[in-house]
């Protein structure tokens, strides 16, 4: 594989997790949103665990982009 085979690769799977991230990110908003209205309150919500996971991947995924 190619130097920039290997470039375009690592970006594509960046921009990917970074898709994949910014998903998680917003259903967690609709989720805290939605229980403010509702005056709930659920701090540790699948949403929030699933936004943190890609967040954590995200990161994985540029400090491999960075090497």
């Amino acid at each position: 594989m190619s130097w920039h085979s290997t470039r375009i690769s690592k970006l594509e799977d960046a921009v990917r997790e970074a898709v994949r991230f910014i998903e998680a990110a917003q259903m967690a908003i609709m989720r805290m949103k939605a229980e403010d209205a509702s005056g709930e309150s659920a701090c540790c919500t699948k949403e929030n665990a699933a936004a943190k996971r890609a967040s954590m991947d995200l990161s994985r995924t540029l400090t491999e982009l960075r090497r």
